[in-house]
C-alpha cells in the first residue's frame, strides 16, 4: 500500500496539478511578467510626457493669470488717474466736485474714496469723503499727513509738470464724520492709495482709492467669477498678492463672498519668517533674506521682468503638495506729462495644484485596468491552449486521484490518450495489479493478527495495582482517580459528623454502598443500619414500615410492630428513592426528622428516637420542587450534607478494576476459576456508555461468567443492552482498525476476500462463473441467495441482497429496509460487523457515512 502511494505521489501532489495547471503556470510565468513590464514601462513613459505637457499648460495658465491681474490693476489705476485729471481741469469747488462724483455714481462708474484740494502757497483747502451715502466734506488733514503733497511743497520732490500725476504708497487715513440726526460724530479709517496732480490755478488736487478695491480685483481673478475662468479647478488654495519694490507684501486676495474690510497677508506670509507690519499698514510683511525665490521675484519685478518660479518656499497648505507655481508680473503706472511709465509694485500669483498628481492617479488607474485586462485575456488564451495540450494527462491524474478518494482500486481506462499517456497508463495499471495482490495478502495477515490479538487475555494486574494506591481506603468503594478519591473523601467527612445526608446520583451508581460506608465509618457503626426503598411500597405500607403501629390500630394489626425509625434507633436509617414518597409521607417524615419524635399508628404516645437519616435519589429534587412533586422544606431538612455518586461513563478508567472485582464475585456462582477478559472484550466494555452504570456492569460480568465456555471471556460473550435488545456487542477495536484512517494518509480500500470468492491463481484473472455470482448493472457484485455469506443474522440476511443490488447503503436506508423501528445503534452494529468481515467498505464519517458493497476484481 505504501509502495503504491509513493509511486502515485508525483501524479497528485497538489490540487493545482489535478486541474492541469502545471503547464498553464509555466506559460503564465513565461508570458505575463514581460507583458506587465512592457505595459508598466509604456505607462511610465506616457505619464512622463503627459506630465511635462500638463506642467507646461499649468505654467502658462499661471503666467496668463498674473499678467491679466497686473493689467487689470494697471487699468484701474489708469482710470483713477483720468478721474483726477478731469477734476483738476475744473474749478476747485466742493459743489462742482460733489456734483461730478454724483453723476459718476449714477452712471455706475467707480468713485474714489476721497477727493481733496490744497491751494498754492500754503493756502487752506478742503476734503470730500465718498461712501455709499454720498459725499461728505470733512476737515482737511494736515499737509504733513499726505506724503506726496508734503514732499512736493517742501521741495523734497521734483515739482509736478502740467498733466503729470504721481501715485503714493498704501497709507492709512482717518476722518471724523459730522453727526447726523442727533447722532454722535463717527470716525472712519481706511487704507488708501493717493494720486496727486496740479491744477490750473497752481493748487494741488488729491484723489484717494481704497486699497480694498485693488484687492477685490485680485479676489475676482482668483475666483470662479474671473474673466479668465474656463473650467473647474481642483480645490486647492490659490491666491494673489501685491508687493512693493522693497519686498513688502502689501495685501492679498480674499474669497469674494467673505472678503474682510481689513487688508491681510496671512496666506502670503504662511511658512515665511520676517518682519510683520509697517506704519499705516499693520498687515504688511517682509520675508527674511533666506528666501531666495521670493527675493529673486522682487529683483525681477524691480527690473520690469515677469516670470514663473516652481518653488517650495512657504507652508504646505494642501497637505499633499510641497511644490507650487509662483508667477509674477510688475504693475506699471504712467504719470503723464511726457514721463515714462514707472514700476509701482509687483503682483504675485501662487498656484498650488494637484492636477498633476490627480492625472498621475488616473494614469495609474488606466494602466492598472489595461494590465488586468491583458492578464485576463492572456490567461484565457493560455487556459484553452494548455487544456487541449494537457487533457490526457489531466484525465489520467483524475483517475488516479479517484482511486485515493473512493478507495476503489481498478484499472484505468482513458477516452483521450496520446502515445506518452498511453504508456504511463499501462505502467500504472500494471502497478495497480501488483498492489492489489499485495494489499490482499497484507490485509489477510493484519486481520488474522488483529483477531488473534483481540482474543488474548487482557492484563489487568497493573491497573489493579494502581487502584491499590488509593489515598482513602473504603471497602465499599472500588476504583481510583480524582472523582473516586473525592467521593471517598466526601464519605469520610460525612462519617465524622452526625448530620443527615442526601446522596444523589444515577441509578446503579452505588448510592446504597455509599450510605453503608458512611454508617460503617461513623460512631453509629455498632448500631443498626436499616434500609428502606420508598419506591417499592405504597403510601400506607410505607407509613407503617417507617413508623410502625400498635396492636389493634387497624383490622389486620394483630400485634404491635416497630417501624424503621425504632428499628434504627441509635443507628442509621437509609431511605432510597426518597422522591417517590407521597405528600402525606413527606409531611410525616418532615415532622419526624425535625423533632426526632413520632407517633406509631394507633398510639397516643410519641416515641423519641436517636437516628441518623440518609436519603438517596436518582432525580433532581429541585426540579421536582418546581413541578410540585416534592416539599421544599423537606428537601432542605435532608440536604444538610450532600454526596454525589459518579456515573460509570465518567470513570471509565475504573472499568477494568470493577470488572475484575465482579468476575471474582461471579466465580462461585459460575463454578469457574481464574476468569478473565480478552483485549477485545475489555475494549468493548470501555467503549460502552453503561446507561445502567455499575449495576449493569455487574450483571454483564455475571452473565458472561455463567455463559462462557472456558474461563476467558471474548467480545462475542458480552451481552450489552441496546434499546431493550440483548445481543453480542461489536468488537469496536477491530471495526476501527478496518474503517478509520489517519487524516494524513490517502484513503485506500481495505478489501478482505469475500467468503464465497475463490482467490484467483497467480498471474490469472477472476472471471464470472455461472451460479457463483455475477456482475450486475452498475458493476456491483451480486451473489445468488444460496451463496450468501455464512453467519449473517436475520436482519443482515434480509438487507444484504438489497445492498448488492443498489451498490451500497446508508444507515437510514438500512433501518428502512429492516423496518420494525430498528434503532440507529443496532443498525450501526450490523453494518460495522459487515465491514469487519470485509463484505462492505465504509466511506466517509458522521451523518454522510455510506457503506458500499465490495466490487469484484477485474484483471490481475
Amino acid at each position: 500500500m505504501r509502495l503504491f502511494r509513493g509511486s502515485m505521489a508525483f501524479l497528485g501532489r497538489s490540487e493545482g496539478f489535478r486541474e492541469g495547471s502545471r503547464v498553464r503556470n509555466k506559460l503564465l510565468m513565461a508570458l505575463i511578467p514581460p507583458i506587465v513590464l512592457v505595459l508598466l514601462a509604456t505607462g511610465y513613459i506616457t505619464y512622463s510626457f503627459s506630465r511635462n505637457y500638463l506642467n507646461t499648460a499649468l505654467q502658462r495658465i499661471a503666467r496668463v493669470q498674473s499678467r491679466a491681474m497686473s493689467h487689470a490693476v494697471e487699468e484701474y489705476l489708469r482710470e483713477r488717474k483720468r478721474d483726477l485729471l478731469f477734476i483738476a481741469h475744473g474749478p476747485a469747488s466742493t459743489e462742482v466736485i460733489r456734483e461730478t462724483m454724483s453723476r459718476a455714481r449714477r452712471a455706475g462708474m467707480s468713485t474714489p474714496r476721497e477727493v481733496g484740494y490744497f491751494g498754492p502757497d500754503q493756502e487752506p483747502g478742503f476734503m470730500l469723503l465718498m461712501n455709499d451715502e454720498g459725499a461728505f466734506e470733512v476737515d482737511a488733514p494736515p499737509v504733513s499727513s499726505i506724503q506726496l503733497l508734503a514732499e512736493v511743497r517742501s521741495g523734497g520732490a521734483v515739482p509736478l509738470e502740467p498733466g503729470e500725476v504721481r501715485i503714493g504708497p498704501v497709507e492709512k487715513t482717518e476722518y471724523t464724520l459730522p453727526a447726523q440726526a442727533g447722532g454722535e460724530p463717527r470716525t472712519v479709517q481706511a487704507q488708501v492709495i493717493r494720486l496727486l496732480t496740479r491744477g490750473n490755478d497752481g493748487g494741488y488736487f488729491v484723489l484717494s482709492v481704497d486699497a480694498a478695491s485693488v484687492r477685490d480685483i485680485l479676489s475676482v481673478y482668483t475666483s470662479p467669477k474671473s474673466p479668465l475662468w474656463a473650467y473647474p479647478r481642483t480645490p486647492e488654495v490659490r491666491y494673489a498678492f501685491l508687493f512693493d519694490t522693497r519686498g513688502w507684501m502689501l495685501f492679498q486676495s480674499e474669497e469674494t463672498e467673505h472678503a474682510s474690510p481689513e487688508l491681510g497677508t496671512y496666506l502670503a506670509r504662511a511658512g515665511f519668517t520676517g518682519t510683520l507690519g509697517r506704519p499705516g499698514l499693520p498687515a504688511a510683511f517682509r520675508p527674511g533674506a533666506a528666501y531666495g525665490d521670493y527675493w529673486r521675484m522682487v529683483d525681477d519685478v524691480g527690473q520690469g521682468k515677469h516670470d514663473l518660479i516652481e518653488s517650495r518656499e512657504g507652508a504646505d497648505l494642501s497637505q499633499y503638495i510641497n511644490d507650487y507655481y509662483l508667477s509674477y508680473s510688475p504693475v506699471r503706472f504712467t504719470p503723464g506729462g511726457g514721463k515714462p511709465a514707472q514700476i509701482y509694485c509687483g503682483l504675485a500669483y501662487v498656484d498650488r495644484t494637484r492636477m498633476t498628481l490627480m492625472a498621475g492617479y488616473k494614469q495609474v488607474d488606466i494602466i492598472f485596468i489595461i494590465t488586468l485586462s491583458t492578464i485576463l485575456l492572456i490567461s484565457i488564451i493560455i487556459f484553452f491552449i494548455s487544456r487541449r495540450l494537457t487533457r490526457p494527462i489531466i484525465e489520467l491524474s483524475r483517475e488516479v486521484n479517484a482511486i485515493q478518494e473512493t478507495g476503489l482500486i481498478r484499472p484505468i481506462e482513458l477516452k483521450f490518450r496520446d502515445y506518452e499517456t498511453g504508456g504511463l497508463t499501462e505502467a500504472i495499471n500494471n502497478l495497480i495489479s501488483t498492489v492489489q495482490r499485495q494489499m490482499d495478502e497484507i490485509r489477510h495477515m493484519d486481520l488474522t493478527i488483529q483477531t488473534a490479538n483481540l482474543k488474548e487475555r487482557a492484563e489487568l494486574e497493573s491497573i489493579i495495582k494502581a487502584a491499590a494506591k488509593q489515598e482513602v481506603e473504603i471497602a465499599e468503594i472500588v476504583g481510583f482517580g480524582p472523582q473516586v478519591e473525592r467521593l471517598k473523601a466526601d464519605i469520610a467527612k460525612a462519617a465524622q459528623v452526625d448530620a443527615d445526608v442526601l446522596i444523589t446520583g444515577e441509578t446503579g451508581t452505588g448510592k446504597q454502598l455509599a450510605a453503608e460506608a458512611v454508617h460503617r465509618l461513623s460512631r453509629r457503626s455498632a448500631k443498626p443500619f436499616v434500609s428502606i426503598n420508598c419506591g417499592a411500597l405504597d403510601e400506607n405500607l410505607l407509613l407503617d414500615t417507617l413508623f410502625g403501629h400498635v396492636k389493634g390500630a387497624f383490622t389486620e394489626a394483630k400485634a404491635e410492630r416497630k417501624g424503621a425509625f425504632q428499628e434504627a434507633d441509635g443507628g442509621t436509617l437509609f431511605l432510597d428513592e426518597i422522591q417517590t414518597a407521597s405528600p402525606k409521607v413527606q409531611q410525616a417524615l418532615l415532622r419526624a426528622i425535625a423533632m426526632r419524635r413520632f407517633r406509631p399508628l394507633g398510639s397516643d404516645k410519641e416515641v423519641d428516637v436517636d437516628v441518623r437519616l440518609i436519603a438517596a435519589t436518582n432525580v433532581d429534587l429541585r426540579q421536582e420542587i418546581d413541578e410540585g412533586g416534592f416539599r421544599q422544606d423537606l428537601y432542605y431538612r435532608l440536604k444538610v450534607l450532600t454526596i454525589e455518586t459518579i456515573p460509570l461513563r465518567q470513570q471509565k478508567s475504573n472499568i477494568p478494576v470493577l470488572a475484575d472485582r465482579f468476575l471474582k464475585q461471579a466465580e462461585p456462582v459460575s463454578g469457574k476459576k481464574d476468569l478473565g477478559l480478552s483485549k477485545g472484550a475489555l475494549e468493548n466494555l470501555m467503549a460502552y456508555d453503561w446507561p445502567g452504570n455499575i449495576r449493569e456492569l455487574q450483571n454483564c460480568m455475571t452473565m458472561a461468567a455463567v455463559m462462557v465456555e472456558g474461563n476467558l471471556i471474548q467480545a462475542s460473550d458480552l451481552r450489552l443492552d441496546d434499546n431493550g435488545r440483548q445481543g453480542p456487542a461489536l468488537p469496536l477495536v477491530a471495526a476501527r482498525a478496518s474503517t478509520q484512517r489517519s487524516p494524513e494518509e490517502p484513503r485506500l480500500p481495505e478489501e478482505p476476500r469475500q467468503p464465497w470468492e475463490p482467490r484467483p491463481p497467480k498471474g490469472g484473472s477472476m472471471v464470472d462463473k455461472p451460479g457463483e455470482g455475477s456482475v450486475s448493472e452498475g458493476g456491483v457484485l451480486a451473489a445468488p441467495a444460496e451463496d450468501l455469506p455464512m453467519g449473517l443474522n436475520p436482519r443482515q440476511a434480509k438487507v444484504y441482497p438489497f445492498i448488492l443490488q443498489e451498490g451500497g447503503v446508508t444507515r437510514n436506508r438500512y433501518q428502512e429496509i429492516v423496518g420494525g423501528n430498528l434503532s440507529a445503534r443496532t443498525a450501526n452494529y450490523d453494518l460495522g460487523e459487515l465491514v469487519l468481515r470485509g463484505l462492505l467498505i465504509k466511506i466517509g464519517r458522521g451523518p454522510s457515512t455510506r457503506y458500499e458493497a465490495r466490487r469484484p476484481k477485474v484483471g490481475g
